[in-house]
């Protein structure tokens, strides 16, 4: 899990790059090569710009009495291909949570969330741990094809088969939400399901190669920021 762990610290540091003070709002997570179910994720009271291999925590699958490391836990569960999940509770995303119509497509970059990001209840009243992880889960399995799961509120859980792959979307799910809200205060044009079906599969298609190239590309990028600050 060696090289593992420094991935998932790269992508901390990467993020703290983007989002600053506010990373710490955020959960990385990636699936631990032990047989119980357990996954490395980011520590409390940690800076992320600082963030090593050694300093993930290894947190046990299933019952937690962390709620994100629940639903954390969900998402491996129900994702098998599923290598690492990151919860993203930047502003935009926050905000979008708290909408009554979620995540709304508005252009090609959002394509890849049209139809496949599910939705649950945040708090959950007189409902046991396992009952809740397997609400996560069956939610989750609902659809083929789900990449995200939003908590009513709070946040944003996103899947990727690669590291690089769930920073990636992570962020075009940021992105995507910040448009969302730009053109929220005037009457949107929300593309025909047609057209983001087509982006969506195009994307599919074309999405694992890019998405290999732009996470060296942003390693890259974060090396030479790390080295000029040394």
């Amino acid at each position: 899990d060696i090289h593992l762990r420094e991935e998932l610290a790269v992508a901390h540091r990467y993020w703290s790059r983007l989002f600053g003070p506010l990373a710490s709002r955020n959960r990385m997570a990636a699936r631990s090569n032990s047989q119980d179910h357990s996954f490395w994720v980011t520590p409390k009271g940690k800076f992320w710009g600082a963030m090593r291999g050694e300093d993930l925590l290894e947190a046990p699958g299933g019952f937690s009495e962390n709620p994100v490391h629940r639903v954390i836990s969900a998402c491996f569960e129900a994702k098998a291909d599923t290598l690492a999940v990151v919860y993203v509770q930047t502003p935009s995303v926050e905000a979008v949570c708290c909408l009554a119509s979620g995540v709304q497509c508005l252009s090609e970059v959002s394509s890849h969330f049209f139809r496949r990001v599910m939705t649950v209840e945040w708090e959950k009243p007189n409902i046991s741990q396992e009952e809740e992880i397997a609400l996560y889960r069956d939610t989750i399995c609902s659809i083929t094809g789900c990449v995200a799961l939003m908590l009513r509120g709070h946040g944003i859980c996103v899947f990727g088969k690669t590291i690089g792959e769930a920073v990636l979307h992570a962020l075009a799910l940021d992105r995507t939400c910040a448009l969302q809200l730009k053109v929220h205060g005037g009457t949107p044009r929300i593309p025909g399901p047609e057209i983001l079906l087509r982006e969506q599969q195009h994307n599919d298609l074309v999405g694992p190669a890019m998405w290999r190239r732009e996470w060296r590309a942003a390693k890259a990028w974060l090396a030479e920021h790390e080295a000029l600050d040394a």
